[in-house]
């Protein structure tokens, strides 16, 4: 049941259009699933073949279980685990953008993870101390 909810969440936001304004002015549309795979391409490519790492996002984020399909999707063949969450993980932090932010679902045991890298867009790939 809570897979068909997904995967119609996941057909919703499929059909959403997000626009962006970049700094010549142009508007640019794409959907949500490409938007996210562009975002995690270069995550992809920092990690060994066919891991298993950590996923983890904001506090409040809409749909969040169809946040961590598209996410799984983008990542494959790595695998996203959300519990228990493995020494390193991909964080999904577009509202917070750091562990010292309340929105944070690690905030209370911040001081127990290191940031290995900013991707700039609203993902981090952690590491537990």
């Amino acid at each position: 049941m809570l897979f068909c909810i997904a995967l119609q969440q996941l057909r919703i936001l499929n059909r959403t259009k997000i626009t962006f304004f970049s700094s010549s002015s142009s508007i640019e549309q794409q959907d949500f699933i490409s938007i996210n795979e562009k975002k995690l391409t270069s995550v992809k490519y920092l990690l060994p073949p066919n891991s298993t790492i950590g996923y983890i996002q904001d506090k409040g984020m809409l749909l969040s279980q169809g946040t961590v399909l598209i996410s799984q999707y983008a990542m494959a063949p790595h695998l996203l685990q959300e519990k228990p969450l493995p020494d390193t993980v991909l964080a999904n932090f577009p509202i917070s953008g750091t562990l010292q932010h309340h929105d944070n679902p690690l905030y209370a045991e911040r001081n127990d993870w290191i940031v290995l890298k900013d991707f700039k867009n609203g993902f981090l790939l952690i590491k537990r101390k």
